[in-house]
């Protein structure tokens, strides 16, 4: 990976995006992955939380996720999140991914098939609490993935008013 984005750096004028999907095995090495990828100035390195059942042993949770991801000594301009609300965020509002990438996607599936406008709420991928209405982030938030939807309603988070 380093090698190939030594190539884009010094041979293309192509910006560097990275999203690195947090799990329990890399999660104590993301300053050291920030670390790695900030020589090669990119726009954007987004850390995401993973989201899927059958892998639950892998999973950080939401919480230590933000807490993480807070703890980085990194610029905050291309500092971006995936899966963790602006509710989880605090201070951090804008690191939160889902304000900088668009709400409707264009997918490809890999069976020859592209969904337009797909939207991951809307498609039983992402959820939101019925109190996320009444938050000021309203508009712009996307939700959790679903797979945290249990372990949010236990931080009893609250909306940011």
């Amino acid at each position: 990976m380093l090698s190939a984005m030594k190539k884009i750096f010094e041979k293309t004028s192509c910006k560097i995006f990275t999203n690195t999907v947090m799990t329990q095995k890399n999660f104590n090495e993301l300053q050291e992955i920030v670390d790695l990828v900030k020589n090669f100035q990119p726009e954007i390195i987004q850390f995401a939380m993973m989201h899927t059942k059958n892998l639950k042993n892998l999973r950080t949770t939401l919480k230590d996720s933000a807490i993480k991801i807070r703890s980085l000594k990194i610029n905050r301009e291309i500092l971006k999140t995936d899966g963790l609300p602006f509710c989880s965020m605090y201070g951090f509002e804008e690191c939160v991914g889902e304000s900088y990438w668009p709400e409707v996607l264009d997918v490809y599936n890999g069976a020859s098939k592209i969904f337009s406008n797909f939207s991951q709420l809307e498609n039983g991928m992402r959820w939101r609490a019925g109190f996320c209405k009444n938050c000021l982030m309203d508009e712009l938030c996307a939700g959790i993935w679903i797979e945290h939807k249990d372990e949010f309603l236990k931080l009893k988070i609250h909306p940011i008013c």
